[in-house]
């Protein structure tokens, strides 16, 4: 019985020590990602705290365009990172959806602001 327990402990270890020692490269790949995508996403939303914080006017309309701007922007932004690390085909659909919709509301607002700004 111990001669078997004996073999089994044995036989165990050989199969441990048999595994690969390099680790996982895809579960690598995939927390390298991870990584980057998480900083870009600190990154965008970091630039678009800075860029809201605007001097403000007083005037509501002018004050909602220049906050909405950078607000926009960190969402082209995120959804550009979700589509260079997501894998997912409905998030990767709606961030095609959200850089097209959001590019043309920062356009609008651009250009909404060049005719009521100086006034």
């Amino acid at each position: 019985m111990k001669k078997n327990l004996l073999l089994l402990a044995l036989c165990s270890s050989a199969f441990a020590f048999s595994a690969p020692l390099h680790p996982d490269h895809t579960k690598m790949d995939q927390d390298i990602a991870q990584a980057a995508s998480t900083t870009e996403y600190q990154q965008a939303m970091s630039k678009m705290h800075q860029s809201m914080d605007i001097d403000y006017s007083g005037n509501a309309d002018i004050d909602f365009a220049k906050g909405m701007i950078p607000h926009h922007q960190a969402a082209i932004d995120m959804a550009k990172t979700q589509l260079k690390y997501g894998k997912d085909a409905r998030l990767r659909a709606m961030s095609k959806d959200i850089i097209k919709a959001q590019t043309h509301e920062i356009q609008i607002l651009e250009s909404w602001l060049k005719q009521h700004e100086k006034r």
